[in-house]
């Protein structure tokens, strides 16, 4: 089995300051070339939103997956196949691969293609270095996750490389965070705001006992955040270019809205302007949340784009003349 090198995962540097399309809690992410694709549930019932952004920050569109009751986009998968971007994603139920562009992409557009060993609530993660694929087969009792070769996929010869079913003794009182492999190991992650963060390494071979890294990333000095743990939704491995299997990188992308060295602060909706309530508005000029007088906003920065805005760890915009400094009382 591998060594974690989790230090580094979790002092090192970030790899995108996301703009995501909605306002919800990221769920996953992915990438390909100089891209990052990340995935939201967004609205009631909810529909997957997918993200693409660059590396620098910019986003580069949205692909709105819509259906009643879709799903959330826990798990993605991101690849190339024909020449295009594909995203692997459990849907309303099935696992399918649709070709990412920019848009609003129902179940019966073109290019929405089930993908092979469909088992119930399925969800599944490309591993480009190994070429492989782990399908998360989960309920609420266990989680059956699957090691295949991607020439098996594509070819639907069911095949396993390995396998590793998992209760709720493996991982008691977490939530399930994210998982991914690296060569036959499975990388499984839970936590949550409150703590409990860590990395369970467990061999999908079989031969060896699984081990737990726990991981430091809220509150504690040398952490990545100064103050509010983050609720750390996804993971990806990086693996070293010499493809030599004895170390790598974990990466976790936590949730955007938390508190960081260098941010404002605490502001709230100035009941002394407001009377009703203050419109949010996104990076796109969309009217969202309405806040109430008194409501508190963690402020990450300030911008000048026509008038002074405080701006969220989400990326929304609030008019800075009617907020004032501090939590309200």
């Amino acid at each position: 089995m591998v060594a974690l090198d989790i230090r580094r995962a979790v002092l090192g540097t970030s790899i995108a300051q996301l703009h995501l399309a909605g306002q919800e809690t990221l769920q996953a992410f992915g990438y390909f070339g100089d891209d990052v694709y990340a995935s939201q549930g967004v609205g009631n019932p909810e529909c997957v939103w997918v993200t693409r952004a660059t590396r620098a920050g910019k986003q580069l569109g949205v692909m709105k997956l819509v259906s009643p009751a879709s799903g959330h986009g826990t798990v993605i998968g991101v690849f190339s196949r024909d020449g295009a971007v594909w995203i692997a994603v459990s849907w309303a139920g099935r696992l399918y691969r649709v070709r990412w562009r920019n848009g609003v992409v129902k179940r019966t557009s073109a290019d929405v293609i089930a993908m092979p060993f469909n088992d119930g609530y399925t969800g599944a993660i490309f591993n480009p270095v190994d070429r492989t694929w782990l399908y998360r087969h989960a309920s609420d009792k266990r989680q059956v996750c699957v090691l295949r070769g991607d020439a098996d996929v594509w070819a639907g010869k069911d095949r396993p490389l390995g396998k590793v079913t998992l209760g709720p003794a493996d991982a008691p009182g977490q939530l399930m965070q994210g998982v991914c492999s690296v060569g036959t190991d499975l990388l499984y992650l839970t936590g949550h705001k409150t703590g409990g963060h860590a990395i369970t390494v467990h061999d999908l071979l079989g031969k060896a006992k699984a081990y737990r890294v726990p991981l430091s990333l809220g509150g504690e000095p040398e952490g990545l955040y100064a103050t509010a743990g983050p609720d750390p939704d996804t993971q990806r491995v990086y693996v070293g270019v010499s493809r030599s299997h004895t170390s790598h990188t974990v990466k976790v992308l936590a949730d955007p809205g938390e508190h960081r060295p260098g941010d404002e602060g605490w502001w709230h909706v100035d009941p002394r302007k407001v009377s009703s309530t203050l419109l949010g508005v996104s990076a796109a000029g969309e009217k969202l949340q309405e806040r109430e007088p008194g409501y508190n906003l963690w402020i990450r920065e300030f911008v000048t784009d026509g008038r002074a805005w405080a701006v969220t760890g989400y990326g929304t915009r609030y008019a800075k003349d009617f907020l004032a400094k501090g939590r309200a009382a």
